[in-house]
């Protein structure tokens, strides 16, 4: 399920993007070792399938060719300059 369910909010910060509404930050636990992590209860930049595959992953558990993918997703979609925050 996205957003990863139990998640607790803690922040709300107001995104200025009328379509997105409002930024939080959920606690989740890493998809790979369980360990806690707070993340953007939303894919920031645009790219929601790059979140959904690769988001909720703890920097111990993910891979450089990994960060590498999230990077030019995020890339791609700044260059689109109508998607970010």
């Amino acid at each position: 399920m996205y957003p990863p369910a139990p998640a607790d909010i803690i922040a709300g910060v107001p995104a200025g993007d009328k379509k997105i509404g409002v930024c939080m930050l959920i606690l989740v636990k890493c998809k790979r070792c369980g360990k806690p992590i707070y993340t953007n209860h939303i894919a920031m930049w645009g790219d929601t399938e790059t979140k959904k595959q690769l988001g909720n992953i703890c920097p111990g558990c993910i891979t450089p060719a990994e960060v590498t993918v999230i990077r030019e997703s995020v890339k791609t979609e700044l260059l689109k300059g109508d998607n970010h925050v």
